[in-house]
This record gives structure tokens, C-alpha cells and sequence, in this order.
């Protein structure tokens, strides 16, 4: 006689049933976050440009309750009338030095052994990256209207003078366009430029930038804050210029090797 079975066997099935199946669809279909690098190239652009552009909003903010003013001051009467001061006052303005300062930086280039083809690049780059430079700093000075520290044109009011210390927006003129100041957008367009495609004259393209912003306020031409704002402003030119060819580049390279 077979042996009778255990009552645990029996209600073994309903006390402990059979899990589910594991629902597989949802978990391949569930979004996966992007790291941060596999996120699109314009998300972190984006981000990026914010980022600075808080930065430069900020220092540009705390010049000019803080710094402006008393640098200008120092500047009008501890170095204005010095030797020093008065020649480089009459120095030409950087617009007109431009093919000269081009000229030299192509041959220090090519001193320090760059490929000619580099050279050219930058030249090319530095070339769009000042003209888009020059175009936004135009619109920003008519949009902001700031006086100048000094009266330069059209007997403009400024803070030394007059102690005029104020924006007018679009108001338009000569002596309401010293923010940004052009001279330093000029020059940190350009120098940006070479700063990322060649990066071993770093201490070079850095050294003229500071020379420019030392010249700058040194002369009373422009307060910290037109200068703050003209290197930032010629640096996003910059980098979106080199970021757009360096991305535009493979793009036609590729595109030349399937048509060939």
C-alpha cells in the first residue's frame, strides 16, 4: 500500500504559487538617461554658454557697483600724466593695427615651427571670428549705452568730466558706446582663435590679451566692465567659430571621399 501524502505536498502549490513571468517589455522600453558626453553637441553647447555667461554677467555686475568707478579715478590721476601714459596715448587704435598684428602673429607661428596650413587656418578662423565679433559688439553698445570715463568725441559726458556714470539704452552715438569696449573683443577674437588651434603658444596669444586689457585701463579708455564683457564677447566668437569648423570639417571631408 503506497504511502499517503503529506499535507504540506498538497497545499505546497497554494500556499506558495508560481511567481509571474518578469515583464521584460517595459524594461527595454524604459528610457536610459544619456551621460552627460552622449548628450547632443548643441544640448551642451548650450549649457556651456550659459554657464559663462552667467560668470560674465556677474563680474560684469560687481565691476560696476565695486571696481569701475574707483579704477577710474586711479587711472586719471596716479598714471594719466605720466611718460608712459602719454605715449602710448598716442598710439594708433587696435582697428588699424590689425594687419600688422596679424603679420606678426603668423610669423611667430611659423617661427615657433607651425605648419604653414595652420597658419592659414587660423587666419581664416581669426578672420570670421572678428567680423562676427565686431557685428555683435556693435549691436550690444547701441543696445546698452554706457558713457565713457573720459570725454574722447563729440565732447561726449562722461565720468571724469562730468560724473556722468549711467546707460542710456539705444540712445545711439559715439559717446554712448563704451560697453562692451571693441578693443578687447577685437583682440580676444582673434588671440581665442589661436589659443585652440595652437595650443603651445598659449603663454604668447595670453600675454597680448593682457597687454590689451592693461592698455586699456591704463589709458582710461574704457571702465573693468567694457572690458570684462569685450573678453568675454570675443571668446564666444571664437569658440563657436573653431567648435562650427571643427564639426562642418569631417562632415565635408567625408563627403568628398564618397563622391570620389
Amino acid at each position: 500500500m503506497a504511502p499517503l501524502p503529506d499535507q504540506t505536498d498538497i497545499l505546497a502549490p497554494a500556499l506558495n504559487p508560481p511567481k509571474p513571468p518578469k515583464d521584460l517589455s517595459a524594461r527595454r522600453t524604459a528610457p536610459v538617461p544619456l551621460a552627460s558626453d552622449q548628450r547632443p553637441a548643441w544640448l551642451r553647447m548650450a549649457r556651456q554658454a550659459a554657464v559663462w555667461a552667467g560668470v560674465c554677467g556677474l563680474l560684469v555686475v560687481l565691476s560696476i557697483a565695486f571696481i569701475d568707478r574707483p579704477v577710474a579715478l586711479l587711472m586719471h590721476h596716479d598714471l594719466r600724466d605720466r611718460p608712459i601714459a602719454a605715449a602710448l596715448a598716442r598710439l594708433p587704435k587696435t582697428q588699424s593695427l590689425v594687419p600688422e598684428l596679424a603679420l606678426a602673429t603668423a610669423a611667430l607661428a611659423l617661427a615657433a615651427r607651425v605648419r604653414v596650413g595652420t597658419v592659414l587656418r587660423v587666419g581664416a578662423l581669426a578672420m570670421a571670428s572678428f567680423a562676427l565679433g565686431e557685428a555683435s559688439k556693435d549691436v550690444l553698445k547701441y543696445a546698452v549705452g554706457r558713457t565713457w570715463p573720459e570725454t574722447w568725441v563729440d565732447n561726449n559726458p562722461s565720468f571724469i568730466r562730468d560724473g556722468v556714470f549711467t546707460f542710456v539704452p539705444f540712445h545711439g552715438g559715439d559717446g554712448f558706446g563704451s560697453f562692451p569696449s571693441g578693443h578687447m573683443t577685437a583682440a580676444s577674437s582673434v588671440m581665442v582663435v589661436a589659443w585652440l588651434v595652437i595650443p603651445r603658444l598659449r603663454p604668447l596669444w595670453g600675454l597680448i590679451m593682457l597687454l590689451c586689457a592693461a592698455l586699456l585701463l591704463a589709458l582710461n579708455y574704457h571702465f573693468v566692465s567694457d572690458v570684462v564683457a569685450g573678453f568675454f564677447l570675443g571668446t564666444a566668437c571664437a569658440v563657436l567659430v573653431v567648435r562650427v569648423a571643427r564639426r562642418v570639417g569631417p562632415r565635408r571631408s567625408a563627403a568628398a571621399g564618397r563622391t570620389s
